[in-house]
């Protein structure tokens, strides 16, 4: 049959059959055998993450615990009655006038609730200061994020008075 074909008709019968048989080649025995090599390296991926994901947990659980921890230092449970009680302790203790506790100023943001008390006290300085310094050694008030002192002149007395304004806040998750 193909002893009368010309040398050139040979060539593109054989090219063809070549490419047949390449291409069989390749559906039956190539192709699975990638197949299966991307598919063992991504099993290798999942082996690697998983042998770190002990380590993954806990370093997680050990900054849930920082962030829980350092949440408990920013927050109290009693709230604006809480930081007054305790104020009002220690400016009998310091021997200084309390002269001024707002309602507390409350935003939402995200999942947590922060609420700013201001606290307004007059004395000397140094009574002043031991204040401001036990309110914030005390811990269970919340976090003072700003005291200001203020010297002005009372009318009424006429005389010059020092004052300290704190705010604390506190911050509570909100709960849904």
């Amino acid at each position: 049959m193909f002893d009368n074909l010309s040398y050139k008709k040979r060539n593109i019968y054989l090219a063809g059959a070549s490419v047949v048989f390449f291409f069989l080649v390749y559906t039956f025995s190539y192709s699975k055998t990638i197949h299966l090599f991307k598919q063992n390296n991504d099993i290798r991926a999942n082996i690697e993450r998983g042998q770190f994901a002990a380590q993954n947990i806990q370093s997680l659980e050990k900054k849930y615990a920082l962030m829980d921890n350092m949440l408990k230092n920013y927050s109290n449970e009693g709230g604006s009655s809480q930081v007054l009680a305790i104020a009002a302790e220690l400016c009998k203790k310091h021997s200084i006038v309390l002269k001024e506790f707002p309602a507390a100023v409350k935003t939402e943001e995200e999942n947590f609730e922060t609420e700013t008390n201001i606290v307004n006290a007059e004395g000397n300085y140094k009574n002043l200061l031991s204040f401001l310094h036990d309110m914030e050694a005390m811990g269970n008030t919340g976090r003072i994020c700003s005291a200001s002192f203020k010297s002005y002149i009372d009318n009424k007395k006429k005389t010059r008075v020092l004052g300290l304004t704190i705010f604390i806040q506190n911050i509570k998750p909100l709960v849904k």
